[in-house]
């Protein structure tokens, strides 16, 4: 048995489960698994292939995964300078860094696998360029420029277009409509999320614009900017008749609320409003690619 198959079977048979769902940041990969089924749906043509279906969900969920222990493995002194961070598996002492890194390689491995065992090469070369662009690129940016931001939104913006590949390989605008909204929503959750720990990231030595913005005026005028983009792009599966009159409602419903958390933080630039505004942000995607979804069923 290989390094990395001790170091995954090791986690699931020390009654640590929680300690490397935690490492893996599950509600993150879960969110990445709606993205992904919402492309393999809406790129599908004729019957539903559920075994590339499966194949697609779990690797791009093992990939997910192992992506994101890395990046805590690659991070962990400045995690534990940071008060939202330090209590996660390596700084708090729950795992040693060589466990960590082995696991999370390990789990980035077999997502690796099950794609290339499906088939899906397509799907494969994406979620390479998502392990490059946020280990290689996006993780050590953020100690020395601000537009580590974009980078991240990019690779966040990737993994609908896994799903779409592995049910359909030939692209067109509904994929790119697609991941456009993922990548204005990346925009939009990490300015809130920037507002809320700027003191965090500081102490990190992370460079970010929000952390110059000691009023929360310049970063709140930004998440308005990313909001009204993104409630732009969420009209256009409509347009393009990708979606119908069932979703093109449940997008308006969303656009309203979504404008309402942005108003409510740019009126007051207080750490609690850019909090409702990242909650409410991730309510919004979850439901509009639910109702995305359900409107082709």
């Amino acid at each position: 048995m290989s390094l990395n198959s001790e170091s995954v079977t090791s986690a699931v048979s020390s009654g640590r489960v929680e300690v490397y769902l935690r490492l893996i940041k599950l509600r993150l990969v879960l969110l990445v698994l709606v993205s992904c089924a919402s492309g393999f749906f809406l790129g599908n043509r004729g019957s539903l292939r559920f075994s590339d279906f499966f194949l697609s969900l779990a690797g791009s969920a093992f990939l997910a995964g192992g992506v994101l222990a890395l990046n805590q493995w690659m991070e962990y002194e400045y995690d534990a300078r940071m008060n939202r961070t330090a209590l996660r598996p390596i700084p708090a002492g729950e795992l040693s860094r060589f466990k960590a890194g082995s696991f999370g390689f390990g789990v980035l491995i077999l997502g690796v696998l099950i794609l290339w065992a499906g088939a899906q090469q397509v799907s494969l070369g994406i979620g390479i360029l998502i392990v490059i662009l946020y280990l290689g690129f996006y993780t050590p940016m953020k100690r020395w420029t601000s537009l580590c931001v974009y980078v991240g939104a990019v690779a966040g913006a990737l993994p609908p277009l896994m799903g779409w590949a592995s049910a359909n390989p030939s692209f067109d605008r509904g994929a790119w409509t697609l991941a456009g909204i993922l990548f204005f929503w990346q925009l939009l959750h990490f300015t809130a999320i920037a507002w809320i720990y700027r003191e965090d990231y500081a102490r990190a030595g992370f460079k970010l614009s929000e952390i110059q913005d000691k009023t929360g005026v310049r970063t709140s005028r930004k998440a308005l900017v990313w909001g009204f983009v993104l409630i732009l792009f969420s009209f256009i599966p409509y347009t393009i008749h990708m979606a119908g009159t069932a979703y093109f409602g449940v997008a308006c419903v969303l656009a309203g609320l979504l404008l309402y958390f942005n108003l409510l933080a740019l009126h007051t630039h207080t750490k609690k409003d850019a909090r409702r505004l990242m909650l409410g942000s991730i309510m919004y995607l979850f439901v509009l690619l639910t109702a995305m979804m359900l409107d082709k069923i």
